[in-house]
C-alpha cells in the first residue's frame, strides 16, 4: 500500500480501465521497462501492454465515492469492452 494509502490489486489488462494508476512497474519477459509506477493509464497504454502478452498488472484501488449519475457510460468500460464496441472490430 502506499499511493494516499490505496490499496492494491491485481487486475487483468482487459480488465483495466482508462484513469487506474500502476501500484508497480510493467516489465516484460526480457526485463524491460514498458510502464512505470504511478502511471495513469489511457488506452494507448492499455493497448501497449497487452501487445507484449502481459495478462495481469497491479493497480492502486480508488476510495469508494457516491456514484454520479452522469457519469457517462463509456467511461466506465474496460479496454476489451471498448475495443469490441468500436467501428473497427465490428467491421472485422
Amino acid at each position: 500500500m502506499n499511493k494516499d494509502n490505496l490499496p492494491e490489486k491485481t487486475v487483468f489488462v482487459f480488465d483495466a480501465t482508462e484513469g487506474m494508476v500502476l501500484s508497480k512497474d510493467v516489465i516484460n519477459s526480457d526485463g524491460r521497462l514498458i510502464a512505470p509506477a504511478s502511471t495513469v493509464l489511457t488506452l494507448d497504454i492499455i493497448s501497449r501492454i497487452s501487445g507484449y502478452n502481459i495478462l495481469e498488472i497491479s493497480v492502486y484501488e480508488k476510495r469508494k465515492e457516491a456514484p454520479h449519475e452522469n457519469v457517462a457510460y463509456k467511461e466506465q468500460m474496460t479496454y476489451y469492452e471498448k475495443v469490441k464496441d468500436s467501428d473497427n472490430f465490428k467491421n472485422f
